[in-house]
This record gives structure tokens, C-alpha cells and sequence, in this order.
């Protein structure tokens, strides 16, 4: 049996979402939360591995199960009493005992840039802050530059896992903050994203603001080969929004 929940997390206390012995993670508060009211011991795996500091709205865990001695209708209010006020299990629903959630169609992720110091702390740990001048405008036309298919080589950094550089943006595009809600916002849908690609995205873009123009991107794009020519935006200002199958 298998289960998938969507589940939400603010990422300031944990290092990231994948188990790490001695360092508080989100997929090992799942399993120790799932294990202490079911009694049942199984692995929750996740449809990314977000690191450090990065939020989720949107996160798919899988939790295969024997048999869960918790109805499906009641499990996410159940767990929800125990696990931390950073955690909150959405919805349960079962799926194929065959089911990776690590093999997506589509991610969206979000990412809230400031170019100043917050003036409301309630926010320090939800925006990402690059002392750049940025507007609107040119923005989303440096965001256009990453639609399609590329090789995105040039944005990941070293410890990329990943067999092929090679990925498809569908969307990219910057909102201004809500009323109320500081700086700018990046949505970008693509059908996968390397190790720390959105954070490179960013930080190539900065660069681009910096420079006066698209050229820092489009360089990048025609020499995947060359790794680390920006800066990754910090990762508090980065979410996982939603993950399709």
C-alpha cells in the first residue's frame, strides 16, 4: 500500500527534506510523527529533495504502508496534532504501490527577492535579499530568456546527481508582492530543475540587472559547460509550489 500527501513546511529550522542522521530534516519528522501514530515503521519519500531553509506548499511524500490501522479520511488531521506547527500534512490519498514520486511531470516553483532590508521581520525567513536595483519590467524579460528546452548545465552547482542538464520552462514570469507582502515574486514551471537551478536562475538575473542587459544569461545558456558563473539567491526565498504526475 501506498500513500501520497501534499505537504506544506516552512524550511528555516530543518536542513533540507531528505533524512540526514543528527540533523533535523522534514522527511524525518514525517516518518517519526507517521510511525508514532500508526505504529507502523516505513519510509516517506519525497518528490524533491528541497535543501536547507527552502519552503514547500506543495511537496508530494509517499508513505508505503502494509496496511495503515489509520482510516485515509482522518490520517492527515491525526498527524497534524503531533507534528511540529512548521508541518502540516494537506490531504492523503492512495496510490499505486509502484508510485515514484521523484518521476514528476511538472514543479512550480515560487521565489520572493527584495533588493533592500526587510523593514517587517515577520518575513526574514520567506525572502530572499540581493542588494540589486531590480524592476518589474526588465525582470520578466530576463525571465523569458529561459523558456523552452535548454541545457541548463551552466546552472547548477557541483553535486548535481542528475544524468542529463537538458530541461523544458514552460513558465516564467516575476508578480509583484501582494498588498502587504514585500518585493518581487519569480513563478517558474518547468518539467524538472537541476540542483539549485532556481536559485541559479535568480542569481543570473541579478546578474543581469547588474550587467544592464540579458547577456550574463544568454551566455550561460550557450556554454552549459561553465559552471559556476552566479551566485545562487539565498534559499529562504524559495518555495516548492506544486507538483504534477
Amino acid at each position: 500500500m501506498a500513500l501520497a500527501m501534499t505537504v506544506a513546511y516552512d524550511g528555516s529550522a530543518f536542513q533540507g527534506f531528505q533524512y540526514q542522521p543528527g540533523a533535523p530534516t522534514v522527511q524525518g519528522v514525517l516518518e517519526a510523527v507517521l510511525s508514532e501514530v500508526s505504529g507502523v515503521r516505513a519510509r516517506v519519500q519525497g518528490a524533491s529533495r528541497t535543501d536547507a531553509g527552502v519552503h514547500a506548499r506543495g511537496q508530494v511524500a509517499v508513505w508505503r504502508v502494509g496496511a495503515s490501522p489509520i482510516p485515509l479520511e482522518r490520517l492527515a488531521l491525526v498527524a497534524n496534532r503531533r507534528l511540529p506547527a512548521t508541518i502540516r500534512i494537506r490531504d492523503v490519498r492512495a496510490v499505486p504501490s509502484d508510485f515514484d514520486p521523484r518521476r514528476s511531470r511538472a514543479k512550480a516553483y515560487s521565489y520572493r527577492l527584495v533588493a533592500e532590508p526587510l523593514a517587517d521581520p515577520f518575513w526574514v525567513n520567506r525572502v530572499g535579499v540581493v542588494p540589486v536595483p531590480l524592476a518589474l519590467g526588465p525582470l520578466n524579460g530576463w525571465a523569458a530568456e529561459f523558456l523552452g528546452r535548454h541545457d541548463f548545465g551552466a546552472f547548477r552547482h557541483q553535486g548535481s546527481s542528475a544524468k542529463t542538464t537538458v530541461r523544458r520552462i514552460f513558465s516564467a514570469h516575476w508578480e509583484v508582492g501582494r498588498p502587504g507582502e514585500p518585493g518581487w515574486v519569480f513563478w517558474v514551471t518547468g518539467d524538472g530543475f537541476l540542483y539549485h537551478m532556481v536559485r541559479l536562475m535568480v542569481g543570473a538575473m541579478c546578474a543581469a540587472a547588474q550587467a544592464g542587459g540579458p547577456e550574463p544569461i544568454r551566455r550561460a545558456l550557450a556554454h552549459p559547460e561553465r559552471v559556476g558563473l552566479f551566485s545562487a539567491a539565498p534559499a529562504s526565498g524559495l518555495c516548492l509550489e506544486q507538483v504534477w504526475f
